[in-house]
């Protein structure tokens, strides 16, 4: 039961507009950073704002407020997706191998790097534990397996992915924040309350 003069259905408060000045330094700061970020991420920016918009729409769709925080968190996300897929597109398109010998090449030269000075202390552990045979065997047979190339090249490319995704969404979340602020004039979602009546 409600109490007297407060009503069950939530309204539509939006937040205090921001003047006009405001709104058009906004506006424009978001069109440097859009512009700029796109052609510093090769569109990876647009991306980032086109993961607002669906952050967005998906927000609204459960019936809640689309905040700065769940915004940033949908053009980093739809960032990184987009590049894990051209990443996956390109990958595709090289040459069989290609990429795992790269790996190897990479891996050998590390092995095959001549020895660091190491410290006395650490010289003795190691003298004091010498090394196996039998499991470095394994190791190297582990190591240079294509399971595990492969393995590797899927982590590398993953970790990449959302690096850059945070990165590239990240400056098209602040342009098209900006924008949205010029536009409308505050800052994130307007969100229900529940309204008095007289």
């Amino acid at each position: 039961m409600t109490a007297p003069g407060v009503s069950d259905t939530p309204s539509i408060v939006p937040p205090p507009v921001a003047g006009p000045v405001a709104r058009t330094f906004a506006g424009l700061a978001g069109l440097v950073v859009l512009g700029l970020g796109t052609l510093v991420t090769l569109g990876g920016a647009l991306v980032g704002a086109l993961g607002v918009g669906i952050a967005y729409w998906f927000v609204r769709r459960r019936g809640q407020r689309a905040t700065l925080t769940k915004t940033w968190i949908g053009a980093a996300a739809t960032s990184a997706v987009a590049i894990a897929l051209v990443i996956a597109v390109a990958t595709s398109l090289t040459p069989s191998g290609t990429l795992t010998k790269a790996m190897a090449e990479a891996s050998d030269s590390v092995k095959n790097a001549p020895p660091r000075n190491q410290p006395e202390w650490l010289r003795r552990m190691a003298d004091r534990n010498p090394p196996n045979a039998a499991v470095d065997s394994q190791v190297k047979n582990l190591t240079g397996s294509t399971a595990f190339m492969g393995y590797m090249m899927v982590m590398v490319m993953g970790l990449a992915s959302m690096m850059l995704g945070v990165m590239t969404g990240t400056v098209g979340w602040a342009g098209m924040t900006l924008l949205l602020f010029g536009v409308r004039g505050y800052w994130g979602d307007s969100f229900p309350r529940r309204a008095l009546s007289s």
